[in-house]
């Protein structure tokens, strides 16, 4: 697999399932299986219902409550993130660092641990805050795991942590960011197939604790504008 083509990864995300109008996969789904949707984030299945374009997935999401989704028209995928039964181990979490590289130029290096070594892409301007502004990715070579937690004078040390994968398409590979500060999840996007250009958005979608404060800032806006 190469961190220079994105579209590559897309071999591991094989899914069966029948193409629905609009050219979205109504995916197969069972009641325990994991989904992430691009409004609520990740959720388990509870039910589904119906056959075709008519199925219907009722799933948990957690402090978004439960949804019932028409999957003709829903903007849910089928997560591949392993996920540990109950009492039993915990899967194994791959790493990720996020390197301040100060040469040539100021930049940061994000490397994600993927089949046994560290998988990387230049952020020229860090990662981004905002789902509205995108940033430039270029992947760069491969690293040995062992620069997870190499330092020197002109490189240090942002951020570490655990990555998951939530979901993966021929051009986007969406992922979870466990650092320091909490988990953010993020998405690098294939935007040209000639040039190998590449993009890191902020997805949409966070994380439980970043749902409650965003829901609690906007019920005291409702509260001081009742007032």
């Amino acid at each position: 697999m190469s961190s220079r083509d994105l579209p590559a990864v897309a071999r591991l995300a094989q899914r069966p399932g029948v193409r629905s109008p609009g050219n979205r996969p109504i995916i197969a789904l069972e009641p325990g299986d994991k989904v992430t949707h691009e409004s609520f984030g990740l959720g388990t299945v509870l039910g589904v219902e119906g056959e075709g374009d008519k199925t219907i997935a009722k799933v948990d999401f957690g402090s978004e409550g439960e949804k019932r989704l028409l999957l003709r028209y829903a903007p849910v995928e089928k997560a591949l993130t392993p996920v540990a039964e109950a009492g039993g181990a915990q899967p194994e979490r791959p790493a990720f660092v996020l390197h301040d590289h100060r040469v040539p130029r100021p930049h940061f290096d994000l490397r994600l641990e993927i089949e046994g070594v560290l998988r990387s892409w230049a952020v020229p301007r860090g990662l981004p805050t905002d789902v509205r502004h995108d940033r430039l990715a270029v992947a760069v070579p491969d690293h040995d795991l062992d620069h997870l937690t190499y330092t020197d004078a002109d490189k240090s040390v942002a951020d570490t942590g655990w990555w998951e994968l939530e979901s993966l398409r021929d051009t986007r590979f969406r992922f979870v960011l466990h650092g320091r500060d909490g988990a953010r999840r993020y998405a690098l996007i294939h935007t040209d197939a000639a040039t190998g250009g590449t993009s890191l958005a902020a997805a949409p979608g966070q994380g439980p604790a970043e749902r409650l404060s965003a829901r609690s800032a906007r019920r005291g806006r409702r509260a001081r504008g009742a007032g």
